[in-house]
């Protein structure tokens, strides 16, 4: 299985599970976050399938948390096939979405400029050095209140040292890399860590710039709650400061 086939099945969707109530949270609550009171933001969704639901809900959840901000909306893939198949909601006029085909290593925007970048499960297809490259590419693009997701499958044999147990079909050039969070955040050593959600096997990790104003982790990681259809999740709840 190649890319090309890889784009043709429906990978799961951490962000519709159990991203939106986080995104939510940045984009509207202040005191989350201060993203939510600036007039303009530019927001990044790197790596994405077109059978998978995350673009569209990532898109229509951009549009109905700022309804009247003008904001920019990114869908960055390193393949050209997932901008030709994917179905998307309409935009209203405050916002513009860009379609980018671009290397998440060697993003095309300008130092400090990217204000939410959203990984869902998009790690998983980097080599070490990739990770490497995008934490440092990272620091360099976001803003000096910008926050990067990375949402992952925890390895199911944490028990190996390098969980890099990664499977990968005689034929398929689409390897896969399975990290334990303490190899995420070794390889992400350019950015700093500001939150740890946990899950059963799902994690996420919220960085920032090591330049901002965000207090860095430290404690138990808190525990990812299912998004419910009311649009709350009982148990998320989280101060950045």
């Amino acid at each position: 299985m190649g890319w090309k086939e890889y784009y043709q099945i429906c990978p799961e969707s951490y962000y519709c599970r159990f991203g939106r109530g986080l995104l939510k949270r940045i984009l509207q609550e202040p005191s989350c976050s201060p993203l939510a009171e600036k007039e303009k933001l530019k927001l990044l969704l790197g790596g994405f399938s077109p059978q998978s639901p995350t673009a569209a809900a990532f898109v229509r959840d951009c549009l109905r948390f700022r309804p009247q901000k003008k904001d920019e909306i990114y869908l960055l893939d390193f393949n050209r096939q997932p901008f030709k198949e994917i179905s998307l909601p309409s935009l209203s006029q405050e916002k513009k979405l860009f379609f980018l085909q671009a290397d998440l290593t060697k993003m095309p925007f300008t130092n400090e400029s990217l204000d939410l970048i959203w990984l869902d499960g998009t790690t998983s297809f980097m080599n070490n050095q990739n990770l490497i490259d995008f934490g440092r590419e990272t620091r360099r693009v976001l803003t000096r209140e910008g926050i990067a997701i990375s949402f992952s499958h925890e390895p199911l044999l944490c028990l190996f040292p390098s969980s890099r147990f990664s499977y990968s079909c005689r034929v398929n050039r689409t390897q896969v890399y399975s990290r334990s969070v303490q190899e995420n955040l070794s390889l992400l050593k350019d950015l700093k860590l500001i939150w740890h959600l946990d899950g059963d096997r799902e994690t996420a990790l919220v960085f920032a710039p090591k330049e901002s104003s965000y207090k860095p982790f430290s404690g138990l990681p808190f525990a990812l709650e299912l998004f419910c259809h009311s649009g709350e999740s009982q148990n998320l709840r989280f101060n950045f400061f």
